[in-house]
């Protein structure tokens, strides 16, 4: 079921995620350092999870999947059962690296960010009492608990950060937290996968694809749960561009027909949208598009911003999203707060303006962020925790 005892120079290592998605930006990440560790043979990984989609490991014989699903009541309560279920196969590894709260875990590779700052931002602009409200609804109550006590738990040793924003809220949140233990390594974008030539290779055949016109300058906001990802400011910003600006809207959303209807009261559901849903092949959305426009309420280091980068994308996103800490305003892009579409309005029509040049700045910032680069750097924050 679990990894057998590490054998000289190898490190056991426990990956600790709950579910799988295929279409989450943590499970790319992970599957980067699977594949990786799967050739070095010096890291024996094993994932724990409730779920995981086998066919993603069935070119990695060496990763052992240890499923800990038990039954919870209510979802208020998953997080915690989870918990409970895994903290059992903890003594049996070198090193546990929990992509989710987990006390009891050595690495916590802060992908989501804070549950705190999220529901700041989510509760934004509403009454007092309602945002005491919402931060005291038993699942977020839960949350930030279990959030807490891996913090203040003994076996913590290091804590990935994957943009200097999370650094900065990790010192805000947790201030009595060593903050010598929070490491900044950045997420990696596959450079073979997502370039500027591979882009322009598939821009007619996908715009002609998704019956774009020659004049037709596209916007694509891509990513799963549209709240967060801040679709509402990109309809409202939309609402007031150029007949000709379309948007391109891809990505997991369990309420699409929310934003599908205020489209719909902006006078922008004539064509000037296209709702994509989820997407296997995001190049090919890349390839049709001008501009990448992401007001993410709050969003740690999102992995389609970086792979717009990497094809050579201008961007447009919240300063509230990792992503921000790549971007100089008129060089790559532009950060803007998400609380303010029309504030929008401007910096896009800029990098309409200018997507070529200032979308190649984008690709030369992300360069130096491969997955290579980012498991060598995992790899010796493992060594450093590990020696005597």
């Amino acid at each position: 079921m679990y990894a057998a005892p590490c054998e000289a120079m190898t490190i056991s290592l426990a990956i600790v995620k709950q579910k799988y998605s295929a279409f989450g930006g943590a499970e790319k990440v992970i599957s980067a350092a699977v594949e990786a560790f799967e050739k070095s043979e010096d890291v024996h990984v094993s994932i724990l999870a409730r779920s995981w989609s086998d066919g993603t490991l069935a070119a990695f014989p060496r990763c052992q999947v240890v499923r800990c699903n038990p039954p919870y009541f209510g979802r208020a309560w998953r997080e915690r059962s989870f918990v409970w279920s895994v903290s059992r196969y903890l003594k049996h590894y070198d090193l546990v690296q929990a992509h989710e709260s987990l006390p009891g875990a050595h690495i916590y590779r802060a992908g989501s960010g804070l549950h705190q700052q999220w529901l700041k931002q989510m509760t934004r602009g509403l009454p007092k009492k309602q945002c005491e409200r919402v931060f005291s609804e038993k699942k977020n109550r839960l949350t930030i608990q279990l959030e807490r006590s891996m913090f203040e738990h003994s076996a913590l040793r290091a804590v990935i950060a994957n943009s200097p924003m999370v650094v900065g809220d990790i010192a805000e949140i947790y201030p009595d937290f060593d903050q010598s233990r929070v490491h900044l390594i950045w997420n990696g974008v596959n450079h073979a996968k997502f370039s500027p030539e591979l882009r322009l290779s598939r821009r007619v055949a996908n715009r002609q694809a998704l019956q774009l016109g020659a004049n037709d300058r596209v916007l694509l906001l891509l990513g799963s749960g549209w709240q967060r990802k801040g679709v509402e400011t990109a309809l409202r910003a939309v609402a007031q561009l150029p007949s000709n600006v379309c948007l391109l809207v891809a990505g997991k959303e369990s309420r699409p027909g929310r934003y599908q209807q205020l489209a719909h009261e902006l006078g922008i559901d004539d064509g000037r949208l296209r709702w994509i849903g989820p997407t296997s092949d995001p190049l090919n959305l890349y390839a049709a598009a001008d501009v990448f426009l992401l007001p993410s309420l709050y969003d740690q280091m999102p992995n389609a911003s970086l792979e717009a980068m990497a094809c050579g994308l201008p961007l447009v996103v919240s300063s509230t999203s990792g992503t921000r800490d790549l971007i100089n305003d008129g060089e790559e892009g532009f950060v803007r707060d998400w609380w303010q579409p029309d504030a929008w309005v401007d910096p896009i029509l800029a990098c309409l303006d200018s997507p070529e040049s200032m979308g190649m700045r984008a690709h030369q910032a992300v360069l130096p962020l491969s997955f290579e680069r980012m498991i060598r750097e995992w790899r010796h924050l493992y060594g450093t925790l590990l020696e005597p």
